[in-house]
């Protein structure tokens, strides 16, 4: 199309994927979603933004959007609403698999056979193609093929992909030299962590890293040259950053900050910073210490994170495939990351994730915490309507893990101060915790939401 003079802009649901698509058109000719819609997120909530002065589809002749059917209906709507009716001359091209782990904010139970038809409703002509474009050979396509079928057949055990036992196999697999290389892909985000701290251990501990200088700072092993992903919305010097926008620390620096003590005296207290560069951008970022937390090694990515990457030609881990919420859908997006079906293991020893017996109990300590609150503060409830064990289960499986307010992912964490921590948060804090008062969000945009109020 750009052959024949016209004008083309790509549009990826993700930060990363837009990263992507601008390192092969340009950065002229590919953004989010979210841009291209005049969204932004404000205090964790999608809103509408009319802080753009300039139209972004001004003088474009082509849009095409990416992973349409990984997109949650309100965001179809949108696309309709904003791009398809508005623009009624340029042509939208929409690409993506309907078997697909999407956040829905619909609760219907052929929910592929809802998004088909969805999708069917805003474009005229649909082309069904029988092959994925990221497979290296036709005997992967083929063997992908055969792995889609049986998941949809429901079948537990996958053909053609070998299965591994011991965690000193994940760690032989991705570290080569020193170096971490390939993918590893979890359900859960509390995994994710846990294997990536193995993972960093291990590359510490390697003969070739023993010469550099590590630092410990808020829990993570870190050097110069060290690789990071940011994980939450916040804003440094300014700028937000944004959820998986990747850096590299450049300098680790020492600093003092004053507090004052029970006498009124000011004290130094000893802190360590980091210097980072964005990955894409070249801007350097002074982190202070307190800021740390909200980075993570970039060795393992939740599966619903994972959507619309291609990681080719490189060893690749699936974790969590025995886990609770995790569907057919969830699991063939992990398979198909990867271009040759070779490159594929499934992690199948013994479990390095929080139990399901430990989830329900903290899920229920949490549910009587919010109860006792509720009945002191005078909300008034019936005990059919309020929140239990199966709807915050139900709830995190819809959500995919995710935040109900922005695009972070939540953890199942033990620690209730953790940022990322999963909460159940009122929509409307005057009433009580019940089934359609709530929804599942992270602690810090529970806690930002809370502010404003």
């Amino acid at each position: 199309m750009q052959a024949q003079n016209k004008k083309v802009l790509a549009v990826g649901p993700t930060n990363k994927r837009a990263k992507e698509l601008r390192e092969m058109l340009g950065d002229e000719n590919a953004m989010t979603l979210h841009k291209l819609l005049k969204m932004r997120i404000k205090n964790g909530v999608s809103v509408d933004s009319n802080t753009r002065r300039t139209n972004p589809l001004e003088g474009v002749d082509v849009v095409i959007i990416d992973e349409i059917f990984a997109l949650p209906v309100k965001m179809l709507g949108k696309i309709k609403s904003n791009i398809i009716d508005k623009f009624p001359n340029l042509q939208v091209i929409a690409t993506g698999d309907p078997f697909q782990s999407r956040v829905s904010d619909v609760c219907v139970q052929d929910i592929d056979g809802y998004y088909k038809n969805v999708v069917a409703t805003m474009f005229s002509y649909g082309i069904l193609l029988q092959i994925n474009k990221r497979m290296a050979t036709q005997k992967d396509c083929d063997e992908l093929t055969d792995i889609k079928r049986a998941l949809k057949d429901g079948k537990t055990d996958i053909p053609h992909v070998k299965n591994i036992k011991q965690v000193k196999e994940i760690i032989e697999r991705h570290i080569t030299e020193g170096k971490f290389t390939g993918q590893i892909l979890c359900y859960y985000k509390d995994t994710s962590k846990y294997v990536s701290n193995l993972i960093q251990d291990a590359i510490r501990k390697h003969p070739k890293n023993q010469h550099k200088n590590w630092r410990y700072i808020e829990g993570m092993q870190l050097c110069e040259g060290q690789e990071l992903i940011n994980r939450v919305w916040w804003k440094a010097q300014g700028k937000v950053i944004n959820i998986n926008d990747s850096f590299v620390v450049s300098r680790i620096y020492d600093y003092v900050e004053l507090e004052e003590n029970e006498n009124g005296e000011s004290i130094e207290i000893p802190q360590v910073g980091i210097e980072i560069v964005d990955d894409l951008t070249g801007t350097l970022y002074m982190v202070k210490q307190s800021h740390v937390k909200n980075f993570a090694y970039p060795y393992c990515v939740t599966i619903h994170s994972s959507q619309g990457d291609t990681y080719s030609d490189c060893p690749i881990t699936l974790m969590d495939f025995d886990a609770y919420w995790i569907t057919a859908n969830d699991k063939y997006v992990a398979l198909s990351r990867s271009n040759r079906i070779d490159n594929i293991r499934i992690y199948a020893g013994p479990s390095l994730r929080i139990s399901d017996k430990k989830i329900k109990a903290i899920v229920s300590s949490r549910i009587s915490g919010h109860r006792v609150a509720d009945s002191r503060s005078g909300r008034g409830f019936e005990e059919e309507d309020y929140v239990d064990v199966d709807w915050v289960f139900a709830t995190l499986n819809l959500q995919k893990m995710k935040c109900a307010h922005a695009d972070c992912e939540c953890e199942l964490s033990l620690v209730e101060s953790n940022n990322t921590s999963f909460s159940i948060d009122r929509k409307d804090n005057r009433f009580a915790h019940t089934k359609k008062n709530c929804v599942i969000a992270c602690r810090k945009c529970n806690i930002s939401r809370k502010e404003l109020i």
